[in-house]
């Protein structure tokens, strides 16, 4: 998170932890998103990313930010440029690169004031008036290949948000996606560390429990559920939100220090970690309300190379075989 006050800090702390590992044979990738990731690769060049063999990419919401961050990166080190660029889509989960009022229903807005007469908005997703995804991976498919310098014609885009299934990987990789990035649909598996609470938040949504409203973290538009927090926060007829930010992960960056406003970090953390239900913040992508039970990661990506209807019980040893082969490609590559 380029929001983070100890951003280079723990760029740093990447490189470090791959000198200390030289055994470790797969290629260490940092991704980078909540903001403008402008130092990511000095600080790489700085800590010895390249011959460490560490590599980068960066997540966008729209062209204009990906070609302010290719034409930085090329000005500094044409040689060590991003080998993917994840282009997200507004019904992701958590922080979206668009503007409020760009992505939401005007007539589900809400003003919320906090106890300086600031105001803040809440309301629901406008898939009709937001930008599809596709929409996003071809225009930043054509400012690659439309880029003066054609050393970034031919990095891979990788589409996240609101990837649900099958189809929706398909009609996306014909778009001209490389690949696709899936978050949501993994959270209520056995394998995610987050505490019981947070996933039965998450199973428990339905589709108006989704709501956006804007960040702490410098107005970003958040895509989170309506938690009893949330309905707190929601709730325009009283002082509610006292506890404001404790923990300044975001330094400077974060508005709440004094004001009547929740704490992002905190209460991601109260929730994620310690599974407090009456202060939990629970992002989530605009499909939440579409899981229905705790499976594993294995079962999520069959159902996404096999479809909704194979039978995973007959089926499931396919995927195995395949991801059997992958790491063997991956550990025969040079690192």
């Amino acid at each position: 998170m380029v929001a983070l006050e100890d951003y280079s800090a723990t760029v740093k702390a990447v490189c470090d932890a791959k000198r200390e590992m030289p055994e470790f044979k797969y290629p260490l990738r940092i991704i980078s998103g909540a903001g403008l990731p402008l130092t990511l690769q000095s600080d790489l060049l700085r800590f010895g990313g390249p011959k460490l063999g560490v590599e980068y990419g960066f997540i966008s919401s729209v062209p204009r930010g990906a070609n302010i961050l290719l034409t930085r990166y090329l000005k500094k080190n044409p040689d060590y440029l991003p080998t993917f660029i994840v282009v997200e889509g507004p019904a992701s989960g958590g922080h979206q690169g668009n503007k409020f009022k760009e992505i939401v229903k005007e007539e589900t807005i809400i003003g919320i004031p906090d106890n300086e007469n600031h105001i803040r908005y809440a309301g629901y997703f406008d898939p009709e008036k937001a930008p599809s995804l596709k929409d996003l991976v071809e225009s930043h498919l054509q400012l690659l290949k439309e880029h003066p310098d054609d050393r970034v014609r031919d990095i891979p885009i990788i589409a996240a948000g609101g990837i649900w299934d099958r189809e929706d990987a398909l009609n996306i990789l014909k778009a001209g996606a490389s690949g696709i990035q899936i978050g949501t649909r993994l959270v209520c598996t056995e394998e995610c560390d987050a505490s019981d609470a947070y996933k039965e938040a998450v199973i428990k949504a339905s589709k108006e429990d989704i709501i956006l409203i804007e960040s702490p973290a410098k107005r970003f538009p958040l895509s989170v559920i309506k938690t009893n927090m949330i309905r707190t926060y929601l709730d325009v007829t009283k002082e509610n939100l006292k506890y404001g930010c404790k923990s300044w992960l975001l330094g400077d960056r974060c508005t709440t220090r004094g004001k009547n406003e929740f704490c992002l970090c905190d209460n991601l953390t109260l929730g994620g970690v310690f599974g407090d239900r009456e202060r939990m913040l629970v992002t989530i992508g605009q499909n939440g309300y579409r899981v229905e039970r705790i499976t594993t990661v294995h079962e999520v990506i069959f159902r996404i190379l096999f479809g909704e209807e194979a039978d995973y019980e007959e089926l499931g040893h396919l995927l195995d075989k395949f991801l059997e082969e992958r790491k063997q490609l991956i550990l025969s590559c040079k690192v």
